[in-house]
């Protein structure tokens, strides 16, 4: 074998080393970088997509609500969300009677396709509770910085989905209304809406409930009241009374009042 050919055999042999080197380089970089996620990234990650698509339904059925309003002169008590899937549970006897011009969910109003809550962004332990796995709307909340409340004031038009998966609240939390400084859910103060068994959450056009219902949070896990929720329209909260200490909910505003 001359010189040249000597040459360019050990030229490709080193090639060969070089690229076998920089894939195990590769491989051990992935290796390290997901034994020290400790299996959090996906769940993250997941939780993270559930987050957008809830936040997007509940902006989706917000601007078809502005429509109503601005097209089709619904006024806040007109606002109906009965739907095929709800039947009468969330009827509006206050929407005009010519038609379904202000129902969020039907062609003729908003035009929303109505959707239920996917079973893995929900917390299983509750799903015998009898708001579970279904988006509700309430007309019984305030939320201080929100509308014209400022302590005494109307209530919101809320949609809120109970009983989601702590891990989706977390994601939901960090990117709204924040963490706690530990990094856990804000808890509401006392009473943000009624989720018993006997209750009647379900909106039906009236903006009332006895004693006054109101979005307020604590601002650690001591029982220090802070300000996570004061202006914020979207989020994610722990309850506290009703809903209950353990539980988890999302919210976001429909109509600021």
């Amino acid at each position: 074998m001359n010189s040249l050919s000597s040459f360019q055999v050990e030229k490709g042999n080193a090639l060969f080393l070089i690229l076998i080197a920089v894939a195990l380089f590769a491989a051990l970089s992935y290796a390290v970088t997901n034994s020290g996620r400790g299996g959090g990234g996906v769940d993250r990650e997941t939780a993270s997509i559930q987050a957008a698509e809830l936040v997007q339904y509940a902006g989706q059925i917000r601007s078809a609500i502005m429509r109503l309003q601005l097209i089709g002169g619904c006024s806040d008590t007109n606002i109906s969300f009965e739907s095929p899937e709800t039947g009468t549970l969330l009827q509006n006897t206050s929407d005009p009677a010519s038609g379904n011009e202000c129902h969020v969910f039907h062609s003729d109003g908003g035009g929303v396709s109505y959707m239920s809550i996917a079973d893995d962004m929900l917390d299983g332990a509750n799903s015998g509770s009898k708001y579970y796995g279904q988006p509700i709307f309430v007309g019984t909340t305030r939320i201080q910085g929100v509308g014209t409340y400022n302590g005494t004031g109307g209530r919101e038009l809320l949609m809120t989905v109970p009983f989601v998966s702590a891990e989706l609240c977390t994601e939901l939390a960090r990117q709204t209304v924040g963490l706690n400084s530990d990094g856990s859910i804000p808890q509401d103060n006392n009473i943000a809406y009624n989720v018993s068994e006997s209750s009647n959450s379900y909106f039906t056009g009236e903006y009332t409930t006895p004693g006054g219902f109101e979005l307020y949070g604590r601002g650690s896990s001591t029982p220090t009241v802070g300000t996570h929720f004061i202006g914020s329209e979207t989020g994610c909260f722990e309850g506290n009374n009703l809903p209950p200490t353990g539980t988890y909910h999302f919210y976001h505003v429909l109509i600021a009042r």
